[in-house]
């Protein structure tokens, strides 16, 4: 009966650490977001990312666009300034299973 209850234990342990590992991995975000650099004008940035929407601009001032992988996602919003100037480029990662893996990666305007 112990080595029966030792073998279940092991195999909880085992499921759970093995689930928690895959939760906290975080996919990559596309490689060419990493082109977007402070100071590019809007149609650089859509030229670097083909697929920034620009539906929210004029509303919220940025453009976004994003990559879902199911249980999570990548979401990339550019923020420009008043001479149409990238001013703000926030990567976003959202795991929607637990949001304590959740991360943001921000680059400002100094």
């Amino acid at each position: 009966m112990p080595r029966k209850r030792l073998i279940i234990a092991l195999l909880l342990l085992g499921f759970t650490a093995g689930w928690l590992t895959r939760s906290m991995m975080r996919p990559s975000y596309p490689d060419h977001w990493n082109l977007l650099q402070l100071g590019m004008t809007a149609q650089q940035a859509k030229g670097a990312v083909p697929t920034l929407d620009r539906s929210l601009r004029d509303a919220k001032g940025f453009d976004q666009t994003g990559i879902d992988y199911g249980k999570s996602y990548w979401q990339l919003q550019v923020s420009y300034d008043d001479e149409t100037r990238v001013s703000r480029i926030e990567k976003s990662y959202v795991n929607r299973g637990l949001g304590f893996f959740n991360k943001s990666v921000v680059t400002d305007s100094p």
